[in-house]
Parts: C-alpha cells; structure tokens; sequence
C-alpha cells in the first residue's frame, strides 16, 4: 500500500503511484469539512469507461473503495463514511484510465 507522504498546494499526494493528473471537470466535495462523515462527491469525467474511488486516511490505509464499472461520465452521489472514522484529514482518489485526481477531505 502506498503511503500519503507529500502535500502540494493543500492537495496530498500518495507516493509510489506514477499515475497522470486525471483531467474533472466540476470536481466538488461537500460539505468539507463534514462533521459526520457524510459529504456529497461530484465531478464529471471526459472519458466514459470504468473508474475508481477511494479514499485513504493519513497514514494510506484505504477506508473506502466504489468500483464504478459502467461509469458513464457523471458521478453525483452523496458517500458514508460513518461516524467510527478518527477525525482528521482523509485523501479522496478518482482513478480511470491510468490516471488519479486527488482531493483533501476533512473530517471533523
């Protein structure tokens, strides 16, 4: 498993992953910071094939996993991460095609 290690411009980074910036349009997540660990994820890809969400806590254990096989473009869907997760900063990973895009979750 690769480990959260880097932080550019308030955006983590995992480090070992050689993937390219993945290109979204409308990426938003929200509420963040969520305070119950439920938030709404919205982004549109410009490709429509399979991809992946996850997301990783500090320390790179993965906490989330939505394996999006007959992706069609448009993700809007409002994710549950449940209330037993510590509080603190959460890394969330859209994967298609050999590329990622990054984005900072707050829990609070």
């Amino acid at each position: 498993m690769s480990e959260i290690r880097k932080v550019f411009n308030g955006k983590l980074s995992l480090s070992g992953n050689n993937l390219l910036e993945l290109e979204a349009e409308k990426f938003l997540v929200s509420p963040n910071p969520s305070i119950d660990g439920i938030f709404n994820l919205n982004f549109i890809l410009k490709e429509k094939m399979p991809a992946k969400i996850l997301i990783f806590d500090i320390s790179g254990k993965q906490v989330y996993f939505n394996d999006l096989e007959d992706f069609d473009g448009t993700f809007n869907e409002k994710i549950d991460l449940g209330k037993n997760l510590a509080k603190g900063t959460y890394l969330i990973q859209v994967q298609q095609n050999g590329k990622k895009r990054n984005e900072k979750l707050i829990l609070q």
